[in-house]
């Protein structure tokens, strides 16, 4: 039983990691269709935001 439940909770952590990755890369391969345009030091700082916030 605490094996199973073990491997459940990696599994979902697993799935959850994912679906922030996924997340991160729509939002990161939308911005240049934006209607406002970003500068390289505007994607650059969302870039590091994204690293120091991993959450978001």
């Amino acid at each position: 039983w605490d094996m199973h439940r073990s491997e459940s909770i990696f599994y979902k952590k697993d799935e959850e990691l994912l679906q922030m990755y996924l997340l991160k890369s729509s939002i990161i391969s939308a911005l240049p269709e934006l209607a406002l345009k970003p500068s390289a030091s505007d994607l650059s700082a969302l870039g590091q935001l994204l690293v120091d916030q991993p959450n978001i």
